[in-house]
């Protein structure tokens, strides 16, 4: 799974998200600016002094959520969730390894305590307040 941006002379001009492996990408999902598709992203609390990083997209009837727990006691560190309305289809959990980049890098978005400080540095992700279900995901 991967969600990239790619810049030209700093400006995001493309959103990409992609699953599966190199030879075979099951699903993929872009916003750039001519093709009016979005990333959301919102924050939400958790446990004590833990915030849900949260970046999904919707495609048909499915949402594609895409999350990272900072700070506090998490369940997981981070995740990828599918759901179809009220029910969540996939669930899986995400391990950091030494080596990995900012998982939300800070020149997609910034991410703060909460939905109204956070930013987003591209009108490719806008902020938007949604439940997406956390008391099932995590």
């Amino acid at each position: 799974m991967s969600l990239c941006a790619t810049a030209k002379q700093e400006a995001i001009e493309r959103i990409t998200y992609r699953y599966g492996t190199a030879g075979r990408i099951e699903t993929s999902y872009a916003a750039e600016i001519g093709n009016g598709h979005r990333f959301k992203g919102t924050v939400s609390p958790a446990s004590p002094r833990a915030l849900i990083r949260q970046v999904w997209f919707d495609q048909g009837r499915f949402r594609y959520l895409l999350t990272e727990c900072v700070g506090g006691d998490c369940a997981r560190p981070a995740g990828l969730a599918v759901l179809r309305g009220d029910t969540v289809v996939r669930n899986s959990s995400c391990a950091r390894a030494g080596h990995d980049p900012a998982w939300f890098s800070e020149k997609l978005v910034e991410f703060k305590s909460s939905l109204e400080t956070s930013t987003s540095k591209t009108g490719l992700l806008v902020f938007e307040d949604s439940d997406n279900m956390l008391d099932k995901i995590y």
